[in-house]
């Protein structure tokens, strides 16, 4: 297992809590977990439509043990200008702001 933080976007978190095929995966391989801090906005969007009540929402994102990470004007502007190549990937904001830390490296701390 890499000693690299694993860079997420908001499809891991929601395979570990809805316990889909490729959950025990995500689990056993991420063990360092970051994410951008819009990411976690998609995930609790998706546990909201799930119905989850407001009160779950943040204990149930503790317990993924998430670094989130700031989402400020330098990122904006990569995700942003991500999408003049990725318009025909039908990749969603909270995909787009991932993808420079995939093609580059991940912020260590």
């Amino acid at each position: 297992m890499s000693d690299r933080p694993a860079v997420l976007d908001a499809s891991a978190p929601l395979a570990l809590l809805q316990n889909a095929p490729d959950a025990e995966v995500v689990a056993d391989r991420l063990t360092r977990r970051i994410m951008r801090a819009v990411n976690p906005s998609e995930v609790v969007a998706k546990l909201v439509d799930h119905g989850l009540p407001e009160a779950g929402l943040h204990a149930t994102l503790e317990v993924l043990d998430i670094d989130v990470r700031e989402f400020d004007l330098e990122p904006a502007y990569a995700a942003g200008e991500l999408r003049r190549s990725t318009r025909d990937a039908n990749l969603s904001f909270s995909d787009r702001t991932v993808s420079p830390w995939r093609c580059g490296s991940a912020p260590q701390r």
